[in-house]
């Protein structure tokens, strides 16, 4: 019983834990995607792109905390 609280309270914590990193996240890829309609310097081009692959590593990352907390079997 207790390690079924345990792995609900995990899961519970990386569900909340994305929820809370993926919001903004979003909202720094959507104002870069947005910046990138107005610009033409290619400089910032090339640091908007580094920041959208950097936005989608940690999505990536969010992905398989939420993958790996899903898997833990929680009936042993």
């Amino acid at each position: 019983m207790v390690r079924s609280e345990t792995v609900a309270a995990v899961r519970s914590l990386s569900a909340g834990v994305a929820h809370e990193i993926r919001n903004p996240l979003n909202s720094i890829s959507l104002f870069v995607q947005l910046m990138r309609q107005t610009t033409t310097d290619p400089d910032q081009l090339e640091q908007q792109d580094k920041i959208l692959k950097e936005v989608e590593r940690i999505d990536s990352i969010i992905r398989r905390l939420l993958d790996g907390s899903q898997q833990v079997p929680d009936n042993q």
